[in-house]
């Protein structure tokens, strides 16, 4: 855990863009690939710090609040420990694009599966 722990903060601290410049990235994507929604592993805590750090900034959001959806409450109950071993293969925990890797292959591997069952009518 310590290892992986300096690893991602050797990682977050690494960037060579600023707050700013960062914030207006993601929006500029966001709004380029036409998102309709945000999805994070607990968006109460994760979307929450960055509507914040947006508005620090004084950048608009690019999403709203109802357009922000939790990734672990789709994987709990419908993705088995087996298959999240394996998305976490080959990743370094708590590092934040191994962790969106992470959120995105499962999200890929869930959606078209849940939006096929009965569950979504």
């Amino acid at each position: 855990e310590e290892k992986e722990g300096s690893k991602a903060y050797e990682v977050a601290f690494s960037g060579k863009l600023s707050v700013v410049e960062a914030c207006n990235a993601l929006r500029e994507t966001y709004i380029r690939y036409k998102c309709r929604e945000v999805w994070a592993n607990h968006p109460h805590f994760d979307i929450t710090i960055l509507d914040s750090l947006f508005k620090h900034c004084k950048i608009e959001t690019p999403w709203k609040f109802y357009e922000a959806f939790d990734v672990a409450t789709l994987v709990k109950p419908f993705l088995s420990e087996v298959m999240k071993k394996e998305f976490k293969s080959g990743l370094t925990l708590h590092v934040a694009s191994h962790d969106a890797l992470y959120e995105a292959k499962c999200l890929q591997y869930l959606l078209p599966r849940l939006q096929g069952s009965s569950l979504f009518g």
